[in-house]
């Protein structure tokens, strides 16, 4: 039963997240090699004066990618984080955090 409910809390996040994010997407940073081809690109989102990286893409030394990493953070209204956690090609790694409105850990899931 909680397994499920977590589920549900998860899903009706990640559509809130969509429908009423209130962030922007700020700059990208990228990092090279000597050789000039791209180690790192991250590109970060803006809200007020905290940012966070959204997406990370790692390169090798040939310019072939080599792990891609996103993150997602909703918040409440009033500002505080609502459900953090990590994408890695597309699904669901690592652990997912949930909170209240209060920023109290409410419920955490690890996904492999």
């Amino acid at each position: 039963m909680y397994i499920k409910n977590f589920k549900l809390l998860i899903a009706a996040l990640i559509l809130g997240l969509v429908a009423c994010n209130n962030t922007h997407q700020g700059r990208k940073v990228k990092d090279f090699f000597p050789n000039g081809q791209a180690k790192t690109v991250v590109i970060y989102n803006i809200k007020g004066a905290d940012s966070t990286a959204i997406e990370e893409e790692h390169y090798h030394s040939t310019g072939e990618l080599g792990m891609r990493i996103d993150s997602a953070i909703s918040y409440f209204p009033n500002g505080q984080v609502s459900m953090r956690g990590f994408y890695r090609k597309g699904k669901m790694v690592g652990v997912w955090k949930v909170y209240d409105e209060k920023g109290t850990l409410v419920g955490q899931k690890e996904y492999k």
